[in-house]
């Protein structure tokens, strides 16, 4: 096969001649289809060409695409490692700091029940003084009463 395309344009100018065109008319329509078709048609040849380039360009961008996503899971992994790791030790700062938040929490309930107690004792005392302050008062009224009677 030839990589031309055949036009014969001798045979285009006798039969527009023949079918009542102008000579120098069917000559021009002859020179521009000529070029047009030289110029816009494509061979089996050219398109076979076109064919195994675009192969090519197929097959390398479906090795730089592989190559891509193995860059983006290797860059994933690192990222979800160190997430991980900044999870983790974010996870053993907040338990040190609830530890921390439960002893002193621990402490100031202590403190607060030392002083409730204190308080509890000093109450105890206070209400036996008043009872026995109470049974006295009672009981000299009780003697004053039997006095009088």
């Amino acid at each position: 096969m030839s990589d031309t395309i055949i036009f014969d344009t001798h045979r285009f100018v006798k039969r527009m001649t023949d079918a009542g065109m102008a000579s120098p008319i069917a000559e021009a329509l002859a020179d521009e289809y000529t070029q047009l078709l030289e110029r816009n048609l494509s061979t089996k040849q050219d398109i076979a060409r076109l064919e195994g380039t675009t192969r090519q360009d197929i097959a390398r961008l479906e090795e730089t695409t592989r190559q891509d996503i193995a860059r983006l899971e290797e860059t994933t992994r690192q990222d979800i490692a160190r997430l991980e790791e900044a999870t983790r030790q974010e996870i053993a700062r907040l338990e040190e700091t609830t530890r921390q938040e439960i002893a002193r929490l621990e402490e100031t309930t202590r403190q607060d029940i030392a002083r409730l107690e204190i308080r509890l004792a000093d109450s105890k005392v206070e209400i036996i003084k008043w009872n026995v302050g109470t049974m006295f008062a009672f009981g000299a009224i009780l003697l004053a009463l039997l006095k009088f009677l």
